[in-house]
């Protein structure tokens, strides 16, 4: 469900105004990003992208695009606006490579020992 616009810009002004008020508080130690999704088939979606990259005045990040990602940013120092279009065949791998979750568990480490010791007793 898509959250309302007026919304999510009121929350991020409380954010930043209750970091402000609260500089003991730890803030993120790295970059902040705001992703938008768009959605249709992978044609729509990459044209979507497009657009925006066309209102930010920014480029498509052509390195993502060998993964599956088409994206576009725009930057405020260490917080980003990202749009981002996946394209479906690389969803699928996603979705695969996640149905293995929970199938395999490791030992817990003062079980187990280290893994060359376990290697080993298993061969």
């Amino acid at each position: 469900m898509p959250i309302n616009r007026t919304a999510l810009i009121n929350g991020l002004h409380d954010l930043a105004d209750f970091l402000t008020a609260n500089p003991p508080l730890p803030a993120p130690n790295g970059f902040v990003s705001v992703h938008y999704l768009p959605r249709g088939d992978d044609n729509a979606r990459r044209a979507e992208v497009d657009h925006i990259a066309a209102r930010l005045g920014s480029e498509i990040n052509s390195e993502l695009q060998e993964h599956g990602h088409y994206q576009t940013e725009i930057s405020f120092g260490p917080v980003s606006y990202v749009a981002l279009a996946i394209d479906a065949a690389q969803m699928a791998r996603h979705r695969a490579l996640n149905s293995y979750a929970g199938c395999v568990e490791p030992d817990p480490p003062e079980a187990s020992g280290t893994a060359e010791t376990t290697n080993r007793e298993a061969a």
